[in-house]
């Protein structure tokens, strides 16, 4: 169902966003449940704005608003009353000041920021086939159902019922395959996505494929149209129940371990990259006279 933005922060349910902290420690999911999420860095805000700019362009100018250039003002002069571009002066922090009390509710785009989206929109839409995508899709669609008898929510970019795929665009600094592969792993998109595949398939009664709208966010602003191997989404939605299990866990007894899930003792993982160049060492996996030992 499509609903807005501040309709779904109230529904009281668990979402990718929050659980996929479980990935790291059962510790800090308590503490991101607890703060109701996280201050975002200026590459979220960037990502928002382009989102909104994109998907729910009538929501942007109530949603964001762009910084002025105060520091560019003629009013702006140092103590000695020299004419200044510095950003760190007297006047620039009152204007910053009286403008942020002017907008509370409002994210803020830097002048750059707000151009460097503008950009990466211009070159989505200059690529026929992700316009074609984007078009056909419903946008901004909120997902409902549970997982271990737990209510969950989820909020998906672009679904496309009658074809049975989710798309999510992910803003990045680079979308080259082995540089955003990397990126996709170290923040488990793929726990996100498997999480949206099977809200969806709940709410729709039907199979859904997941995939993936990577653009750049600076430099030759490029982008590309990647799915999701099922292979890939089956593995993380094996981990969405592992991390929901141990949430269940954690719930019953009142405990919430951190990265050892309470363990007397933590091993060591050393990467392969990090020890001696030999081949006669395999420093991942040694074999003794009886068994194999995984370090």
């Amino acid at each position: 169902m499509s609903e807005t933005r501040e309709h779904y922060n109230t529904i009281r349910a668990m979402n990718p966003s929050t659980l996929v902290h479980g990935c790291h420690s059962m510790k800090r999911l308590k503490r991101m449940i607890d703060a109701g999420g996280f201050e975002p860095t200026d590459p979220m805000r960037l990502g928002t704005g382009i989102h909104a700019l994109l998907l729910e362009p009538e929501e942007f100018e109530a949603k964001f608003v762009v910084v002025p250039d105060f520091h560019l003002e003629e009013g702006n002069k140092t103590a000695t009353g020299k004419q200044s571009d510095s950003r760190a002066t007297g006047y620039v922090k009152q204007r910053l000041s009286e403008f942020a009390s002017q907008n509370k509710d409002r994210v803020f785009l830097t002048r750059n920021q707000y151009d460097a989206a503008l950009t990466a929109i211009e070159s989505l839409r200059e690529r026929q086939h992700l316009v074609e995508i984007i078009d056909r899709c419903q946008k901004e669609i909120t997902l409902r159902g549970k997982i271990l008898g737990h209510d969950c929510k989820g909020r998906v970019d672009l679904l496309d019922v009658d074809r049975g795929e989710i798309v999510d665009l992910k803003t990045t600094a680079c979308c080259e395959r082995y540089n955003f592969g990397r990126q996709f792993a170290n923040l488990h998109i793929a726990f996100k996505m498997a999480m949206y595949r099977e809200l969806a398939q709940q709410q729709f009664g039907r199979r859904f494929q997941c995939s993936l709208i990577t653009q750049e966010t600076g430099g030759d602003f490029d982008n590309a149209y990647v799915p999701i191997p099922d292979i890939v989404l089956d593995n993380a939605w094996n981990k969405v129940r592992d991390v929901m299990e141990r949430y269940q866990g954690c719930l019953q007894t009142g405990v919430w371990n951190g990265v050892d899930g309470g363990a007397l003792v933590y091993d060591l993982h050393v990467p392969n990259w990090a020890m001696e160049d030999s081949s006669d060492l395999d420093w991942g996996n040694f074999e003794t006279e009886n068994e194999e030992v995984a370090f």
